[in-house]
């Protein structure tokens, strides 16, 4: 059984179309077709990450089923159960800020919980990483700012164009 057939399966004995998949997981809803029929991408660790999210499991239990190391009935049982590792128990947004360890800062941490806070339902992990991935580079930016700023006699010279 191919990757696509195993995914395509897992969906259908999940009782869920292409589009509540998508929707769960925060693909695009071109891309669970593709998916299905044997793009290449469902190889890809962004793509394996959502479709954990999507299906509630974590990312090697996800990863166990479509390489062909776990049967349908135990990956059912698993989504069915909830997430049973200690990862299940992290909220979305710890997942996401364990994952990227210390590449994010303490006060892109805060903004994003804040962020969060207005969103109107709970974010899968990704969704929780990208935020993070641009408030931190937002901050970055900022803080280059600062210290050209603050560096007194450092100049700049334009290029002369002709």
């Amino acid at each position: 059984m191919t990757l696509a057939e195993r995914l395509k399966a897992l969906r259908k004995a999940m009782q869920l179309t292409q589009e509540e998949l998508a929707e769960r997981s925060g693909l695009r809803r071109t891309e669970l077709p593709r998916l299905e029929k044997g793009s290449n991408k469902g190889s890809s660790l962004a793509i394996r990450e959502a479709l954990a999210d999507g299906f509630g499991v974590t990312l090697a239990q996800i990863n166990a089923y479509l390489d062909g190391h776990a049967d349908l009935q135990e990956t059912i049982e698993l989504i069915k159960q909830g997430r049973s590792t200690h990862e299940s128990t992290m909220s979305p947004f710890d997942i996401a800020v364990a994952y990227m360890g210390d590449a994010v800062s303490t006060e892109a941490i805060t903004r994003v919980r804040a962020w969060a806070r207005g969103q109107p339902t709970e974010l899968p992990p990704r969704a929780y990483g990208e935020k993070l991935i641009e408030v931190q580079r937002e901050l970055l930016g900022q803080l280059a700012e600062l210290q050209t700023a603050s560096s007194p006699g450092t100049h700049v010279r334009k290029k002369k164009t002709s």
